[in-house]
């Protein structure tokens, strides 16, 4: 729902499903991003200290697991848009 859909829109409107959902996606995808600062923020302050004490190896499975949100969150954005068209 863009900006100028809300503040134009009736007191009595209430908000659709799409419209609803697509907030909700948008909340979503700013805490991953938020979540993801916070894990780069904090891998960056380990292998800085690894490289320090050099014993840096590589961290497979938090790589593993920010691919696979990113991608799920990815696939439920096209899906969205993909149904959200669909009934415009």
């Amino acid at each position: 729902m863009r900006l100028c859909e809300i503040t134009n829109r009736n007191q009595t409107e209430t908000p659709s499903a799409h419209g609803i959902t697509g907030m909700w996606m948008g909340v979503a995808s700013m805490v991953l991003g938020s979540v993801l600062i916070v894990l780069a923020a904090w891998r960056y302050h380990t292998v800085n200290r690894n490289i320090e004490l050099d014993t840096v190896k590589p961290d497979r499975s938090l790589v593993a697991m920010v691919t696979v949100v990113v991608v799920l969150m990815a696939a439920a954005m096209i899906l969205f848009v993909f149904v959200t068209i669909n009934h415009l």
